[in-house]
């Protein structure tokens, strides 16, 4: 029987003894986030949920092809409140497990980043080669508080590589949204760095807005405090600092913008959303000023 196989059979008898229920009907979607990584660095794999669920206990599998890395240096679990114990282990250099428990079924509670893998890329690869990651779901097992299994609904993922000299990723995501709704917006990195200061500016069509920006940055991507600038319509500053370095060494979205619309943009509206270079920076933990690769989004009325 296979390293993964056995792993899965504990994780079966562990369902039976507790009695579980059949799995729920909705399945819960969880997704591998692209990543970024230089070669010889350090790429972070985010698994990422769009519902929230409290789950207590599990085994989440990861599939690579290519063989990419080439060790495992930690896993994390953001969303974790109270105390959760996990083990990883590397099956092989394709194969990547992690199990994890959590008595009081803190972990999901809120959608948004749930675990991350953290993997050495070797130092042998080229700018611009790709490597899929998927989740194997025969292999993959989560139980709610309940101790109810959960199916899991997966969505692939991409690391992609990116020259050791290269500038850092930064875009700013849109939405697609009817007149009228909320625009969930923000500024979001696919490598992980540690950052102890910066500031996005958003710019965007004023008339779209439907009332005034909610800003946030949300406490799973680390410890920060940070001020918003809305002064002029159509620009929003948002200027942050990290006393602890903590922010951004786990990717994704860490500026997060709620923004009304109006009820009078016109459907099949397709605007810009851009970060302005002149009024964007990252600072990292030596208190460097990063090179950025600015990627702009788009608010979409449909």
């Amino acid at each position: 029987m296979s390293r993964v196989a056995r792993f899965a059979v504990m994780a079966l008898i562990g369902m039976a003894v507790s009695g579980a229920a059949p799995a729920q009907a909705d399945p819960l979607a969880l997704a591998v986030q692209d990543a970024l990584a230089q070669p010889g660095g350090i790429a972070a794999i985010v698994l990422k949920t769009y519902s929230a669920r409290p789950i207590s206990q599990g085994q989440i599998c990861l599939r690579v092809t290519g063989r990419p890395f080439v060790s495992m240096e930690g896993t994390y679990i953001p969303a974790a409140q109270g105390r959760v114990s996990k083990h990883a282990k590397v099956v092989d250099a394709s194969t990547y497990l992690l199990n994890f428990w959590s008595p009081i079924a803190r972990l999901n509670r809120t959608e948004g980043p749930m675990l991350v893998f953290y993997l050495r890329v070797s130092p042998t690869l080229r700018e611009g080669q790709t490597f899929d990651i998927r989740i194997d779901t025969l292999n993959t097992h989560l139980w709610d508080a309940a101790g109810a299994p959960v199916a899991v609904e997966p969505t692939p993922g991409q690391l992609a590589i990116r020259a050791a000299d290269s500038p850092f990723h930064l875009a700013a995501e849109g939405d697609t949204i009817a007149p009228g709704e909320t625009a969930l917006l923000s500024a979001e990195t696919k490598d992980p760095i540690r950052l102890s200061s910066g500031q996005a500016t958003f710019l965007y069509d004023p008339t779209l807005a439907g009332g005034p920006a909610e800003v946030s940055i949300p406490s799973v991507y680390g410890s920060s405090t940070f001020t918003v600038d809305d002064s002029v319509a159509g620009r929003l500053v948002v200027t942050f600092m990290s006393p602890n370095q903590s922010l951004g060494a786990l990717p994704g979205g860490f500026i997060s913008v709620r923004l009304p619309t109006s009820t009078a943009v016109p459907l099949g509206t397709q605007a810009p959303l851009a970060l302005d270079p002149a009024g964007t920076f990252l600072v990292d933990r030596d208190g460097r000023s990063l090179a950025l690769d600015m990627e702009n989004g788009e608010l979409r009325f449909e």
